[in-house]
């Protein structure tokens, strides 16, 4: 074969790469052109994007834009502000959510309401949150609620009873948490696992709760009760 010949097959070859590349990011911004838009923008302000259940960010393997979709937001020290929210749930893969000592007054929470994929969050140490919100995520597949130091009383456990799917609840450091909680524990049905450490809780009562939920482990000041 003639140089010519070798090297016009050669130039085909990464004609030929070249158009597959192209044509492979042409798909994934034509199917994920929002997600990484937003992606972006929310990390310029200083969020945390994890991958398919993974809270790396992106920084650190680059090949996750390719492969994976963005589905985990996190936030430490920052004041969530309504263009946030907004941003937060335009991610249409959405599935979990972690905010740690931010102010989240700026949340709608009506609109996290909408994420249908939404199955995790975890709320530690915040200002500007209401437990009534939780309320408004009733269509969202709620399966791990965690709600740490975040001054919580018995009754305020209402609010989390309509989660249908709800099976790990956390309560970390919340003293107004006693034994009367588990009148509303008691009713979430789909309730697997059950953390108490630093609350109020007796070891009597949650003796007492085990005995109506003997289906649910707990986690406490008093050890583990399988």
């Amino acid at each position: 074969m003639s140089k010519e010949k070798e090297s016009n097959k050669s130039a085909l070859i990464w004609v030929l790469i070249g158009v597959i590349i192209l044509s492979v990011v042409v798909v994934l911004y034509v199917t994920f052109p929002n997600d990484f838009r937003v992606v972006r923008q929310l990390e310029s302000r200083g969020f945390i994007i994890g991958y398919e259940g993974l809270f790396d960010p992106i920084s650190q393997h680059p090949a996750w834009y390719i492969w994976k979709q963005p589905t985990i937001v996190q936030v430490i020290d920052k004041n969530v502000t309504p263009d946030d929210s907004r941003l937060i749930c335009q991610l249409s893969k959405l599935q979990g959510l972690r905010f740690d000592r931010c102010d989240i007054s700026g949340l709608n929470w009506d609109e996290i309401g909408h994420c249908r994929e939404l199955g995790g969050i975890i709320i530690v140490e915040v200002t500007g949150f209401s437990i009534s919100e939780i309320q408004k995520l009733a269509a969202c597949p709620i399966e791990h609620l965690a709600l740490w130091k975040v001054q919580l009383k018995d009754s305020d456990l209402e609010n989390i009873m309509g989660l249908k799917q709800l099976e790990k609840l956390w309560l970390y450091d919340n003293i107004g948490i006693t034994d009367a909680s588990f009148e509303y524990l008691e009713k979430i049905a789909t309730l697997k696992e059950l953390y108490l450490t630093d609350t109020s809780v007796t070891e009597e009562g949650i003796k007492e709760f085990k005995k109506k939920r003997p289906d649910v482990h707990v986690e406490s000041d008093f050890g583990r009760f399988p």
